[in-house]
């Protein structure tokens, strides 16, 4: 279950009584007493909307961890930017110009960074704030190949019971057709890149990466999604 412990401060000294807080809020965790913010609801998201709106820097939500916008490899400003503020033509640029990479070099990726790109991912948004997911990395080659050897095996498995058309057809019968649409689309290129693996030692899963980082959901995650991200 996800925890909503309200951990909103209000310094109410600095507030100017603006109601940006207050507007802002998915939760109704604050309202206006006495032309000032307060901390009246028994709920929050700790998405810190409140903090990033306010002018005087009266709001502070202490379920934020300070550290996630503190980097290693990289400086970051932690000002909110606010809506509007950055280049949005430069914006779809780097939107567009995003690849997947299938061409990695030998050496071996730095731990540091490694541990800043899951603080990066750790950004982006999820459904009600859960952040319901995790963060698994494999920080060598030879824990990247365990990685392969484990999925390979997995999808051996799949495509022999995939080659049998009595089990097929007859889960299709019974209103289950995954497995026969997953043999019509993806056993003959499956086979040919287990073949790959085996018997010619190329990579098509990780392209020869030194080092993944497999993000998954944990469980109770309002929006659980799985996914391994090279």
């Amino acid at each position: 279950m996800v925890d909503r412990t309200v951990t909103t401060v209000i310094d109410r000294k600095r507030c100017i009584g603006c109601g940006e807080c207050v507007r802002v809020c998915p939760s109704q965790t604050i309202t206006l007493q006495d032309g000032k913010a307060a901390v009246t609801g028994t709920r929050s998201l700790a998405c810190g909307h409140c903090a990033a709106v306010c002018p005087v820097e009266a709001v502070r939500v202490e379920a934020l961890d300070p550290d996630s916008f503190r980097f290693r490899s990289f400086g970051c400003r932690t000002e909110w930017l606010s809506y509007g503020a950055f280049n949005t033509g430069e914006l779809v640029r780097l939107m567009a110009s995003r690849r997947s990479c299938r061409c990695f070099v030998p050496e071996a990726v730095d731990h540091a960074l490694l541990e800043d790109l899951v603080k990066i991912g750790a950004t982006a948004p999820s459904g009600t704030n859960s952040q319901g997911w995790t963060f698994t990395i494999l920080p060598t080659r030879a824990a990247v190949l365990a990685l392969g050897r484990a999925v390979g095996a997995f999808f051996k498995r799949l495509n022999r019971m995939a080659q049998n058309p009595l089990l097929r057809h007859g889960l299709r019968l019974i209103g289950r057709p995954e497995l026969a649409d997953y043999y019509r689309d993806y056993h003959q290129s499956v086979a040919e890149g287990l073949a790959d693996w085996e018997e010619r030692g190329l990579d098509r899963l990780t392209h020869g990466a030194t080092a993944v980082i497999i993000v998954g959901s944990a469980p109770g995650g309002s929006c659980p999604a799985g996914k391994v991200s090279v």
